[in-house]
């Protein structure tokens, strides 16, 4: 997609804030044919950094999607379905699913609340056919499920994973909301999962 941005050559007589200006005009064309916003001002100047932002968007929203199972058996990986699992096969397949999706650059966090089984059906039933866009798939950062955290179940959250300090914040937050009494949550996997760093 890059080499088809409009820019400025040297010595054609543009300056640098007609050729940038020229190449956000373009970019937010093409964002807009696809169904996205841009929210820049028409009048400004972008710096180099709004512009490459704007690629990575095109990038993103031009780039194949396919969900998590899809990609995965592209790479030769398939899973049971979490109904055809007997607990001894579930050992086995609940830390190969956690790993390949890791290299799908998929990382999950606050599991401990979960037993393997729930866990297990947790990703057949929602990561897996999750759909991301292929491109960002080699990208540092990657897909963060937080099956506790962000909203999700708070409850779990505020029992089972959040420390002092981050409980007494929600308390003062929601002061007329029941803080639920801090457990021990039953499993220890979350220290052992695959973080993006290590990939």
């Amino acid at each position: 997609m890059k080499n088809e941005i409009p820019a400025g050559q040297p010595g054609d007589g543009e300056s640098t804030d007609l050729a940038r200006r020229l190449r956000r005009d373009w970019l937010v064309e093409k964002i807009h044919e696809l169904g996205g916003e841009v929210g820049m001002p028409p009048g400004k100047t972008p710096s180099e950094a709004d512009l490459e932002f704007m690629e990575e968007v095109l990038a993103w929203e031009t780039t194949p999607r396919s969900s998590n199972r899809e990609w995965l058996k592209r790479q030769g990986l398939q899973f049971l379905p979490a109904f055809a699992c007997s607990d001894a096969q579930l050992a086995v397949e609940l830390p190969r699913l956690i790993r390949a999706l890791a290299t799908a650059r998929v990382f999950l966090y606050h599991t401990n609340h979960l037993s393997d089984r729930e866990l297990y059906e947790l990703l057949c039933r929602e990561v897996l056919p999750d759909e991301c866009s292929d491109g960002a798939r080699t990208e540092q950062d990657g897909f963060h499920w937080d099956f506790a955290g962000g909203g999700r179940d708070m409850e779990a959250w505020l029992q089972y994973h959040a420390g002092p300090a981050e409980r007494r914040e929600w308390q003062q937050e929601f002061p007329d909301e029941i803080l639920p009494p801090k457990k021990r949550a039953p499993f220890d996997r979350d220290r052992h999962l695959p973080q993006r760093e290590e990939m």
